[in-house]
């Protein structure tokens, strides 16, 4: 990870896959195992593929939530399959212990904010979260907040890609 004179920080593949490992470690220092993933999208597809492989977790999932406006919007779209069965969409399963929901960054908390109020029985988790008045606030929100990072527009590996 290195800080530029552009004022970003700029995470390598390293840091991500260091930092999934920590995550995972702390899952199963808890003993938790949960049944299915749900990476929030898009951030959160990498980081919840990754846990997925660690963890041995088959069931990954995925949900399209934006909160760059400031406000988390509501959904974009269906909650998606990763596979070809076909799988309905329930409040119970998303809102249960054996659901661990998946995102990059906690930056602002809009987004785990809007996932706890709705999901209030789900394990949330963060691959990351920014080293200022919010990363704080991150230890209430989040289940199991990740690796700090310094407070600034962070890029991830995958980003720099378009």
């Amino acid at each position: 990870m290195r800080s530029e004179s552009d004022g970003k920080c700029y995470v390598d593949w390293f840091d991500v896959e260091n930092a999934a490992l920590i995550l995972a470690k702390r899952l199963q220092a808890h003993n938790y195992q949960p049944k299915r993933i749900l990476a929030v999208a898009r951030g959160g597809l990498i980081p919840a593929t990754m846990l997925s492989h660690i963890l041995g977790i088959r069931q990954v999932f995925s949900i399209q939530l934006e909160s760059y406006s400031g406000e988390a919007q509501e959904f974009q779209g269906q909650l998606s399959p990763s596979h070809w069965e076909t799988f309905e969409f329930t409040q119970d399963l998303v809102n249960s212990v054996d659901t661990l929901i998946v995102d990059d960054l906690f930056d602002t908390g809009k987004t785990h904010e809007f996932l706890r109020e709705n999901y209030p029985e789900a394990v949330t988790c963060c691959l990351f979260y920014k080293e200022h008045e919010h990363g704080q606030h991150s230890q209430r929100i989040v289940s199991f907040p990740g690796s700090p990072l310094p407070n600034q527009w962070i890029v991830f590996p995958w980003e720099r890609l378009g």
